[in-house]
C-alpha cells in the first residue's frame, strides 16, 4: 500500500475533515423517512425531491484555537455502555426533538440509546431506554414524558426511568401527542395511529386510509384533533369520527403544529422547504424558504405566530403574512423547538446543540469545542491535553475541558506533555508550545512540512516526526533537525527513555534511536502497510499497530507479527501495561479493543463521527475525534 507522507492522517479521517466533515457520517446513524419521489439526505435530516443534491452540513467556523469559557461542572453523563461523554457538554451526537414542562425541565431525544436533560443549570444523559432513533417527544408533566420512533419505538419516562412500552407497532412512528395523561396520540407510518388511555394502548385507524404515512397530529383534546399525512392529507377527528378535510397541498410534510384552532405545516416538498397555515377552513402559503435554508422544525405559539428552525443555525419567527425576522444562531443544523406563547424557547439539534431564548435573546446551553481532534496526552490522572483542526488545543483538569489559544489555525495531528502539563503540540507547519500558563506556536520553525506525531522523556528531550522522514529533537532550549535516514513519512514515536525511542511510518518503516544515533529497523517478516501508532509499557514491550489491521510487538529482542483481529485501519494504541492494552480502529464507526494478555475484546463507540486517538492514565482509557468528542470509559 503505498502512502504519502501528507495523506494518510488525511485518509484515516476522510469523512471528518475540512469541507465534508462529519457531514459525510450518517451521525451516529441519523436518517430521515421519505416519501416516495424523495431523497434522505442523512446529514441534515431532511427530504428533498428525487435527484436534487443534498446540501453539505455546516461544521463551527474556523478560528484559532480561541478560549471558551470552561463547562460549569464535571459532565458525569455515562449513560452508553460505561462510556462517559467529557467533551462537548451533553454530547456531541444529534437531538431531533425537545419538550420542556419548567425551565428546569427540558428533555431532548434523538440518537439511538440517549436522552437528555438540562436542569436549568446542569445536563445529564440518560438511557433512553431503547437503541432506537427517536423523531418525536411530548409530555404531560415532568413525571410522565413519552418518545417515539423508529420499528414501533415507544419509550416513557415516570420521573426516574425512561422504559422501553409495547404497543404492537413496529411502524416508523413519527409523531406523539396528547391532552393528559390518559389521552396520549401516537401517529406514524402504514396508517398507523395509536391512543394510550391512561391504562393501555389500542389502535385508532379505524376509519382512515392504511397506506398513508401520518407525519403529525395536534389538538385540544380528545374529541377535537388533527391528523396530516407525509402526502399533505388532512383529517379531522370531532367526537370519535374522522372526516379528511381540504388538502394541503404539501408534498412532503415533516412537521405538525398548532395553537389556537390554527394549524401550522412544514412541507419538505419544496427547496428549502415552505411553511402552511390553516384557518377557518382554509390553506395558504406563509414563508417559502430559500435554497440555501432547509427548513426543519416547526413550533407554532399561537394562530398569529410560529418560529422555523433549519439548517446552518436558522431561526424565522412567522406570523399569518410571511416572515417577521431571520436570524443564525448556531453553526449546526437544528432540528426541532418547544415553548410557549410569552415564555421561552429552546430549540436543539446537531452535535448536541441546544439554545435558549429568554427576553434577553438566544443563549447556547451546549459547552465545550466541537473541533476535529486528532490526538490525546494525558499525563496524570485528571491532567490531559488534545489537540486538532484549526488550531485546537483543549486542556482537561480535574474533569473540566476548556479550550486554550494555541496561536494557530493550522491542523494539529500530535501532542504530549510532561508530568507537570508542560508539553508541544505539533502539526501542519507549526509548533506550539504549552503550559499553565497557555500556549504559543514557536517562533522559527526549522522545515517545512507536516509533523505528525511527538513525544519526550522530559521536558529537555522531544522529538518530534513528520512527512518525508522529517526528525526533530528540542533539548529544552532549542529544536534541531536530525537526519532520519529515511524519506518515507513518520506517522508516530514513543520511547521508554532517553536511549530508547522508536519511530514508525509509512511502507512499514521502523526507526530506532539508542541514545546515540537513529538507525532503520529490518523486520523478518517486512510490511507494505503503514503503522499509524507506537505505544509501549517499557523496553521489552512495544506496540505498533497501522493500517489494514496491521499489528506488531516488540518483546525486547525482534519484532512479532500478530494475528489481526481487524481489517480495519487501527489509527492509535495506549495501555498501562502487557495486559491491559487499547487499539483504536476506524471503520465506518470506531471500535475500541482491550488486550487482557490473551485475548481482544472489542468495544463500539457510541459516536457515529470518527475517532482519532486512544489515551488515558490510569486504567481509564479516552478517545477523542470529530466533532470535538472526548468520551472515557468507565472500567468495569
Amino acid at each position: 500500500m503505498q502512502l504519502s507522507g501528507k495523506s494518510y492522517l488525511f485518509m484515516a479521517f476522510t469523512a471528518a475533515t475540512l469541507g465534508a466533515c462529519v457531514g459525510a457520517l450518517p451521525l451516529g446513524g441519523q436518517g430521515c423517512p421519505c416519501a416516495e419521489g424523495f431523497t434522505c439526505c442523512e446529514q441534515t435530516n431532511q427530504c428533498l425531491p428525487s435527484g436534487t443534491t443534498c446540501p453539505a452540513v455546516d461544521l463551527p467556523p474556523p478560528g484559532k484555537g480561541d478560549t471558551d469559557p470552561p463547562p460549569t461542572q464535571p459532565n458525569a453523563s455515562c449513560a452508553e455502555g460505561g462510556w462517559c461523554w467529557e467533551n462537548p457538554t451533553p454530547h456531541a451526537r444529534y437531538h431531533l426533538a425537545v419538550w420542556a414542562s419548567a425551565l428546569t425541565d427540558v428533555w431532548a431525544v434523538g440518537s439511538a440509546g440517549l436522552a437528555t436533560h438540562w436542569d436549568g443549570a446542569h445536563w445529564e444523559v440518560h438511557d433512553a431506554g431503547t437503541q432506537e432513533k427517536l423523531l418525536a417527544l411530548w409530555g404531560s408533566g415532568a413525571a410522565d414524558v413519552w418518545a417515539v420512533g423508529l420499528n414501533g419505538a415507544v419509550v416513557r419516562y415516570d420521573g426516574r426511568t425512561w422504559q422501553a412500552v409495547r404497543t404492537g407497532s413496529t411502524a416508523l412512528l413519527q409523531a406523539v401527542w396528547g391532552s393528559g395523561p390518559a389521552d396520549v396520540w401516537i401517529a406514524g407510518h402504514a396508517g398507523t395511529l395509536l391512543h394510550w388511555n391512561g391504562a393501555e394502548w389500542r389502535s385508532a385507524a379505524e376509519g382512515l386510509p392504511a397506506s398513508e404515512d401520518f407525519a403529525g397530529l395536534w389538538g385540544t383534546g380528545p374529541e377535537d384533533m388533527w391528523l396530516v399525512s407525509v402526502s399533505g392529507r388532512l383529517w379531522h377527528r370531532e367526537g370519535s369520527t374522522w372526516t379528511e378535510g381540504l388538502p394541503s397541498g404539501a408534498r412532503a410534510v415533516r412537521r405538525v403544529s398548532g395553537a389556537d384552532g390554527v394549524l401550522w405545516v412544514l412541507d419538505e416538498g419544496t427547496e428549502g422547504g415552505q411553511v402552511l397555515r390553516y384557518a377557518s377552513g382554509a390553506w395558504h402559503a406563509v414563508h417559502t424558504s430559500s435554497a440555501r435554508t432547509q427548513l426543519l422544525g416547526l413550533l407554532a405559539l399561537s394562530g398569529t405566530e410560529a418560529w422555523a428552525v433549519g439548517t446552518a443555525g436558522a431561526v424565522r419567527q412567522l406570523g399569518p403574512n410571511g416572515l417577521l425576522s431571520a436570524q443564525t444562531i448556531a453553526p449546526e443544523s437544528l432540528q426541532s423547538l418547544w415553548g410557549s406563547a410569552g415564555g421561552p424557547l429552546w430549540a436543539v439539534g446537531d452535535y448536541g446543540q441546544m439554545l435558549e431564548r429568554t427576553a434577553s435573546g438566544w443563549r447556547a446551553l451546549r459547552e465545550g469545542s466541537t473541533l476535529l481532534l486528532h490526538a490525546g496526552w494525558e499525563a496524570a490522572p485528571g491532567r490531559a491535553w488534545v489537540a486538532g483542526g484549526n488550531g485546537a488545543l483543549l486542556r482537561e483538569e480535574a474533569g473540566r475541558w476548556s479550550s486554550v489559544a494555541s496561536g494557530t489555525s493550522e491542523e494539529l495531528f500530535g501532542v504530549w506533555a510532561d508530568a507537570q502539563g508542560e508539553g508541544w503540540a505539533v502539526g501542519a507547519d507549526v509548533l506550539v508550545r504549552f503550559g499553565a500558563q497557555g500556549a504559543s506556536t514557536w517562533p522559527s520553525p526549522l522545515a517545512s512540512g507536516r509533523l505528525y506525531g511527538v513525544w519526550g522523556a522530559d521536558g529537555t528531550e522531544v522529538w518530534a516526526v513528520g512527512e518525508a522522514g522529517l526528525l526533530l529533537r528540542f533539548d529544552g532550549q532549542r529544536w534541531s533537525q536530525v537526519q532520519s535516514g529515511t524519506t518515507a513519512a513518520l506517522y508516530g514515536v514513543w520511547g521508554s527513555g532517553r536511549a530508547d525511542v522508536w519511530a514508525a511510518g509509512a511502507e512499514g518503516t521502523l526507526l530506532h534511536y539508542d541514545g546515540v544515533r537513529w538507525s532503520q529497523v529490518t523486520l523478518e517478516q517486512p510490511s507494505s502497510e503503514a503503522f499509524l501508532a507506537l505505544w509501549g509499557s517499557g523496553p521489552g514491550d512495544v506496540w505498533a499497530v497501522g493500517s489494514h489491521g496491521t499489528l506488531r510487538h516488540f518483546d525486547g529482542q525482534r519484532w512479532d507479527s500478530r494475528l489481526p483481529f481487524s481489517t480495519g485501519d487501527l489509527v492509535s494504541v495506549w495501555g498501562t501495561g502487557p495486559a491491559d492494552l487499547y487499539v483504536l480502529e476506524q471503520g465506518d464507526s470506531a471500535t475500541l479493543f482491550h488486550f487482557d494478555g490473551e485475548r481482544w475484546t472489542p468495544r463500539t463507540v457510541p459516536f457515529g463521527g470518527r475517532m482519532g486517538a486512544v489515551f488515558g492514565a490510569g486504567d481509564a482509557p479516552r478517545v477523542a475525534g470529530s466533532a470535538g468528542a472526548i468520551l472515557r470509559l468507565q472500567r468495569r
